[in-house]
């Protein structure tokens, strides 16, 4: 074999090995901008969540009443996450991962188990503990998206 052959397949060793290490690279950064964006994406749904949180337990305070609007809001504030859902293996840590599905789980149940219960003008003491309870479970939803939100921005 003369030298031209050789060299010859040693470039296309080096071509072939280059474009490998290359293409792992840019597959690297492009996850790694992936998961930037869906932890901001996720970070500013849970913003948006405690907001309505805050303002609905606001108007608690003040009148007594939790709007059903509210609700409405809440739940259809989880569109990030449920686009995202599938690519949340990106985050590497286990835990988190777990926490941000039984977050928004639990936000869509206490949702739907509030539904036809929040609104009413109805000045019985049964009433308004029914609709204290659900401000107290919301309440607790805005810490948990709080201290999720804090995670996803380290």
């Amino acid at each position: 074999m003369n030298n031209e052959t050789l060299y010859l397949i040693l470039g296309a060793i080096l071509a072939i090995g280059g474009g490998w290490i290359s293409d792992e690279i840019r597959a690297w950064r492009e996850r790694s901008r992936e998961l930037k964006s869906i932890k901001v994406a996720i970070g500013d749904e849970l913003g948006e969540i405690e907001t309505t949180i805050n303002n609905m337990h606001e108007v608690w305070k003040q009148a007594k009443v939790l709007s059903p609007s509210y609700i409405s809001n809440l739940l259809a504030n989880t569109t990030a996450f449920d686009n995202l859902r599938t690519r949340l293996f990106l985050i590497k840590n286990e835990e988190l991962r777990k926490k941000i599905v039984a977050f928004y789980k639990k936000l869509k149940d206490v949702g739907k188990k509030s539904r036809g219960k929040l609104g009413t003008l109805a000045d019985t003491d049964e009433a308004k503990a029914e609709q204290g309870e659900f401000d107290t479970e919301f309440q607790g939803i805005c810490t948990e998206a709080k201290s999720i939100k804090k995670e996803l921005e380290k």
